[in-house]
């Protein structure tokens, strides 16, 4: 990745740390592999003619794992789209979630002082990456 003036530089990692990330990688990987596997064997078609629920249990699957991660601050919001004539349908489901950073506003050059996670749908977030 090129180096800006907003990319913090890469630390040196000795081989004890790789070690070390490396382990816990291939522990975590059979898990975090059958996670994704139970996650994409729920149908998740968008589609007007298609039953919708399983959307809604995929949406709530991901925030049940978000959750499980130690996020609390987790939403399923859906939009709200209108048809040409004037009819509301509801869009696809999107999970958002927020947790503090873990560092202080002052010491970004962009000014944020959280972290969000967004996962599906159609929903517009208007600055939802800029909170405070």
């Amino acid at each position: 990745m090129p180096q800006t003036s907003q990319t913090p530089p890469a630390l040196p990692l000795d081989p004890e740390t790789v070690a070390r990330i490396t382990a816990a990688v291939e522990e975590r990987l059979p898990q975090t592999v059958a996670t994704l596997k139970e996650l994409v064997a729920i149908p998740g078609i968008a589609w007007d003619s298609f039953d919708r629920a399983p959307l809604e249990r995929s949406a709530q699957a991901v925030a049940e794992l978000i959750r499980s991660l130690g996020l609390q601050d987790v939403e399923i919001l859906t939009e709200t789209l209108v048809e040409a004539d004037g009819t509301e349908r509801p869009g696809g489901p999107a999970v958002v979630a927020r947790r503090p950073a873990q560092r202080a506003a002052a010491q970004r050059p962009d000014g944020l002082i959280g972290h969000t996670v967004f996962w599906g749908g159609r929903v517009r977030l208007a600055r939802a990456f800029s909170y405070n």
